[in-house]
């Protein structure tokens, strides 16, 4: 009888050491060895389950040339798993050996073929006597659709080449292994009552999907009307050679997505696991009775059901356990899921952890008292509780996660715990109504977009503990005034963009580097401090800061990137001391009541449209400077006074822009053509205009 199965092969290859004969007499034993596998080669015997079998390889001859064996084995019980090893002896030098390995199954009428790949390894050296092996492992494992138990099928293995990368091994024999591999089959398929692979079952309104492993995956509704829905007890006679079969049924993942019409949902014992979003946008769910069977609740599995209140658990159930249609792990020292519809929950005194996304989704739940026994809140365990309030959090806990409090949108106050340490990515995020909050000053770290949006927090202080605050912390906060801590070492990217309120910033001295957009759109800014040690201002670093009238950099600072002050319309001051060396790519670009500025003799290196500024630009370039890029002025109406007395070699022939830039450089000999300047009491005077 044909038989029809599909096979999945891993082949693992790795190098093993042992001892073996010498390279002298390897070319007879090869020899005598084909000879043994012309006549063993169609031995047979069978396995069952649990049980192994020999399956024995003999030797090939010289390189190019291919050997083979094969047996008969017998397919039975309830797994279909191969484990092969290949021992390839006497090699007499250390090689990378290139294989080609093929390996298939076959019954009287067609033959199945695992896969002929080709395979590299390593030859190792043993210690004693510095012969060489390489071993070659197989794991296969045959995944059938029919299948006859008691079948013969025989195993065949060919290593039909064998090369070393060498160029002088081409005399290189060698030689398989004596010993037996080892060889376990047995079969991992049933019938399911005539069902094959991808049928689709309908039973009590519920559509199953059959996989071939003997599962059903439980996938949709067969009536959008019905709206209360068991899952299981699906065919419970199903045997297997007159042997009742244990199956199992799974909801997966999207499952029954928005399928308003489900209110109640049942889970029978052949049930073991409810995937992600299994029941998401069931907007009139309300119940859920879990079995004494299911093992795996994916967290967000109910999310989107605003009618949700109650989680009902089977008392046998070894995984989880049930209170006030809350559902937790067995002992109830983790929270797993709040049904969405709560409006108050009462927690018990041996709850310890709060899981992830606990509360999600929880619009209603309007205040939360959490026991002092907690001390892991998991990432997202409150967001969008969109009703709360405020929340006291105890001292045990030391981590707020990602987005913990994320659009709790009527959230004013929280009380953070005396041992907090780490404030995550997003924890209080979009909580539009948070006026104040204090941060403990054990707190070390504050995550990415932690308080992004918090349009009502007015002022914060960042106590000395914090040195890291990450990308975006406060952006577009409503905060007017803000104290950072000494300990920062830099402002990182976009941490105070677009805070519109803010009016004035002091910069610490451990403060080394203002990065991307840290102070971007911050319209409102009016006054700035820099740390005496700042290096660096990144790109857009103050971008927009449209109030911004007058800057005075420190001595320290050596960069300023690109458009770090661009389109800033009020600043009318800019004040260097000696130190920087670059100015970036449209740097003061759009600062459009610039009409003076001095720049320190350490510059050596100004880029294109730094000064794109104003039509009464006056500016002196120093004599230090020795790369220009071109444009610098774009076409605005610039005056410049160069202290070169001509343009240097490192300077773009289109530095400046004819007809709307006009250049005068240095002389210190009277020079009346109309190009050249000298200082007369400190100020650029050009020399045809000097009485």
């Amino acid at each position: 009888m044909k038989k029809r199965f599909c096979v999945a092969a891993l082949i693992l290859i790795s190098s093993l050491a042992v001892s073996c004969s010498t390279n002298e007499s390897s070319s007879s034993d090869s020899t005598s060895s084909s000879s043994t596998n012309d006549n063993s080669s169609t031995s047979t015997s069978t396995s069952t389950h649990d049980k192994t079998q020999d399956l024995v390889l003999n030797s090939f001859g010289v390189k190019g040339e291919t050997s083979s064996s094969s047996d008969t084995i017998t397919v039975s019980d309830d797994s279909l798993t191969q484990n092969l090893e290949v021992v390839i002896k006497n090699i007499n030098q250390d090689s990378f050996v290139d294989l080609v390995l093929n390996v298939s199954f076959s019954d009287t009428d067609e033959t199945y073929t695992v896969g002929s790949e080709d395979y590299s390894c390593t030859t190792t050296t043993v210690s004693e006597d510095s012969n060489y092996v390489t071993k070659v492992d197989f794991s296969l494992t045959l995944d059938t659709t029919y299948f006859t138990a008691d079948n013969n099928y025989s195993v065949n293995v060919t290593i039909s080449k064998i090369d070393f990368v060498e160029e002088d091994s081409t005399a290189v024999t060698a030689t398989l292994t004596n010993e037996p591999t080892k060889l376990t089959i047995g079969y991992s398929g049933f019938d399911f009552d005539g069902y094959k692979e991808d049928d689709v079952i309908t039973y009590n309104h519920v559509k199953y999907l059959y996989l071939s492993s003997g599962c059903l995956l439980a996938y949709d509704v067969d009536d959008s009307t019905i709206e209360d829905i068991t899952i299981g007890g699906v065919v419970n006679t199903c045997t297997y050679n007159n042997v009742p079969v244990k199956y199992e049924i799974s909801v997966g993942d999207n499952t029954f997505k928005q399928s308003s019409g489900i209110k109640t949902v049942t889970f029978d014992d052949t049930v073991t696991s409810i995937g992600d979003n299994a029941f998401y946008g069931c907007t009139s769910l309300t119940t859920a009775t879990i079995s004494k069977s299911l093992s795996s609740i994916n967290f967000f599995a109910f999310r989107g059901c605003p009618l949700f209140s109650s989680i009902d658990v089977d008392s046998e159930n070894k995984n989880y356990s049930s209170l006030d249609g809350l559902l937790y792990n067995k002992d109830q020292t983790t929270l797993i899921i709040v049904p969405s519809a709560k409006t108050s929950v009462d927690l018990p005194s041996t709850l310890t952890e709060i899981n992830k996304a606990a509360f999600y989704d929880c619009e209603s739940l309007t205040s939360i008292v959490i026991p002092d026994s907690v001390t892991t809140i998991g990432e997202s365990a409150f967001s969008n509780c969109k009703s709360l309030k405020s929340i006291t959090l105890p001292d045990n806990v030391s981590s707020i996660g990602f987005a913990t409090f994320d659009t709790c949108t009527a959230l004013t106050s929280v009380v953070l715990p005396k041992n907090l340490e780490t404030i995550d990515s997003c924890a209080f995020s979009n909580c539009k109504s948070l006026s104040s909050i204090d941060i403990p000053n054990m707190v070390t770290s504050i995550g990415k977009s932690a308080f992004a949006y918090t349009n009502n927090l007015k002022s914060i202080v960042i106590p000395d503990s914090v040195a890291s605050i990450e990308e975006g912390a406060f952006k577009s906060c409503g905060i007017e005034s803000i104290t950072l801590s000494n300990n920062l070492t830099s402002i990182n990217d976009s941490v105070f963009s677009e805070c519109s309120n803010l009016k004035s910033i002091v910069i610490p001295n451990s403060v080394t580097s203002i990065k991307h957009c840290a102070f971007s759109d911050c319209s409102s800014l009016t006054d700035v401090t820099f740390s005496n040690t700042l290096e660096s201002i990144g790109d857009r670093a103050f971008q927009c800061c449209t109030s911004l009238s007058s800057i005075s950099f420190p001595a320290s600072l050596r960069t300023i990137d690109e458009c770090s002050f661009s389109d800033c319309t009020s600043l009318a001051s800019v004040i260097f001391l000696s130190g920087c060396t670059t100015i970036g790519d449209f740097a003061f670009n759009g600062c459009s009541k610039l009409t003076s500025i001095t720049l320190p003799a350490t510059l050596t290196t100004i880029e294109r449209s730094a000064f794109e500024t104003s039509n009464s630009l006056k500016i002196v370039i120093p004599k230090s400077v020795t790369s220009m890029d071109y444009s610098i002025f774009g076409y605005k109406t610039v005056t410049v006074y160069c202290e070169a007395t001509s343009k240097p070699d490192g300077w773009s022939e289109t530095w400046i822009h004819e007809g709307y830039q006009t250049a005068y450089w240095y002389s210190e000999e009277s020079n009346t053509d109309g190009s050249h300047w000298r200082y007369v009491d400190g100020v650029p005077t050009i020399w045809a205009l000097i009485p």
